[in-house]
């Protein structure tokens, strides 16, 4: 590693090691906490205020598989760096749970998963039962809420609820472990403690 002080100019050999895994895995943490940020919070709820409800669910049937999809990707990818980049990641998890490798290992794990239950799962499930609703409601000429909508369209509506629901806990579970894993980029840095 070339260390540099401030007077020293910038140079080829500075800018190439700037591209090494720490800073790519750094980059891919801020990409992806950034990302589930503005979808899970701001721009979700910028949306639904903003667009009316047809237009939003096709909006959100075009974003959420292409999001869901990526935080899978990443929140992968950065498993996989980690444990490549910290050998005792997997082994310990296991063994010594509490050791700082096993921790992020399952911090990481945790993120993996909730991203991959949400893109293969609940997201198109949620869309499936969305869609069919948006159909029994234009069939009906009501709208869910309506009290005297057919039981068909209140079942599909709590279905609907219910699988919001789990998509709201899983991000809630990827938003924290983003924020940990974060934190403990932020003290740490990438390469470890």
């Amino acid at each position: 590693m070339v260390h540099y002080s401030r007077t020293h100019m910038v140079s080829w050999a500075l800018l190439k090691e700037l591209f090494c895994s720490e800073s790519l895995y750094t980059l891919s943490w801020g990409a992806l906490f950034g990302m589930t940020l503005w979808v899970t919070i701001i721009g979700n709820s910028l949306a639904v205020r903003a667009v009316a409800r047809e237009p939003y669910r096709r909006l959100t049937s075009k974003w959420h598989p292409v999001y869901f999809g990526l935080t899978s990707g990443l929140g992968a990818l950065m498993f996989s760096t980690y444990a490549y980049t910290h050998p005792d990641t997997l082994g310990y998890m296991f063994t010594k749970p509490l050791t700082p490798d096993a921790l992020q290992g399952w911090v990481l794990s945790v993120l993996s998963l909730v991203n991959a239950v949400q893109f293969f799962y609940v997201e198109p499930k949620t869309e499936k039962v969305m869609f069919k609703r948006a159909a029994k409601e234009r069939a009906e000429g009501k709208a869910f809420s309506d009290p005297t909508a057919s039981d068909e369209l209140q079942a599909l509506s709590e279905e609907f609820f219910r699988l919001h629901g789990y998509s709201m806990v899983l991000n809630t579970l990827s938003i924290c472990a983003l924020l940990f894993h974060g934190l403990w980029i932020g003290t740490f840095g990438a390469a470890g403690y």
